[in-house]
């Protein structure tokens, strides 16, 4: 049995009742729920209301408020914390790995290269681009703002894109950038790579941002 317009939208009513206010995500539920509800009310024969509850059942769990240490929000479904937590990571590791590989890249050029017009254009390069950061991060708080809808991406772009304002101002006015000695082949590794990591994490952080303007276009067109 499929089910009407009008229950499929107290199918989405229940989730927003539930805090599931984020379209990615309440998208996804509510086909989920409502084939099982479909499934139910064929093989059980029961009625609407009684598949309804049983299906929200199921999710409970995963509707249930949650916090986490790695963002910075109120409680919200632990759903929203799952997905949120899985960008987190995969934000931490990719930028851990590709600080690793462009410090050692920028100590490379030090070791060969140990000039110090070349530690200035590197440390003008790091806080040009920290700058534009900035504005960026600027410019997608603006755009999620005017926006009329919610996504785990802008739930987590709202919610830690503070963190990545200040440590871009931390770069931008030169606070943490490369620093080079008197010998340049003795180089600090690790002098290159928090300030590379930082970067990083901050640019995607902002494809976090465009993720959010790239679902609202896709749904512009639903």
């Amino acid at each position: 049995m499929q089910l009407t317009n009008q229950q499929i939208d107290t199918v989405n009513e229940t989730l927003v009742l539930n805090g599931l206010v984020y379209d990615d995500i309440k998208l996804e539920l509510v086909d989920h729920i409502a084939s099982e509800i479909e499934l139910a009310m064929d093989d059980k024969e029961i009625q609407f209301e009684e598949a309804l509850q049983t299906a929200f059942s199921n999710w409970r769990g995963k509707l249930q408020p949650s916090t986490s240490f790695w963002i910075w929000s109120e409680s919200v479904p632990k759903i929203i914390i799952l997905k949120s937590l899985k960008m987190v990571k995969h934000i931490l590791l990719m930028s851990f790995a590709l600080g690793i590989l462009t410090a050692g890249a920028v100590t490379f050029i030090f070791k060969f290269n140990p000039q110090q017009e070349i530690l200035l254009a590197l440390n003008n390069m790091l806080q040009a681009v920290s700058a534009l950061g900035i504005s960026l991060i600027i410019y997608l708080r603006f755009k999620l703002w005017q926006s009329k809808h919610k996504s785990t991406y802008s739930f987590l772009f709202n919610r830690n894109g503070f963190i990545q304002v200040i440590t871009l101002i931390m770069l931008a006015t030169g606070l943490f950038n490369f620093r080079g000695y008197s010998n340049f082949s003795d180089f600090h590794f690790m002098s290159a790579l928090l300030p590379i990591t930082w970067l990083f994490i901050s640019g995607f952080y902002l494809n976090v941002g465009f993720q959010h303007l790239r679902f609202e276009k896709k749904l512009s067109k639903l």
